[in-house]
């Protein structure tokens, strides 16, 4: 039985593209939604500027893949 929704958390640095390689093939094999969040634990409140810029480089990776990205997301707290 496969997923029917893989979400990968990517912290945007180069080693995201390992995660974002495996959780393709991952939902490419059950043929599954696939979605990028950014979570940045740390903060509480995050300006909307900072927020827009961190949804532009997600869809970045998102636009990149060979897979298509559902949603992305950045959450906070």
């Amino acid at each position: 039985m496969g997923y029917k929704h893989v979400l990968v958390a990517v912290d945007l640095s180069q080693s995201s593209q390992a995660v974002i390689e495996k959780a393709i093939m991952q939902a490419d094999n059950s043929s599954s939604k696939l979605s990028f969040v950014y979570v940045d634990v740390d903060r509480i409140v995050m300006e909307a500027k900072e927020e827009q810029e961190l949804e532009r480089r997600l869809q970045e990776l998102a636009d990149k893949c060979l897979y298509p990205v559902n949603e992305t997301m950045v959450v906070i707290g």
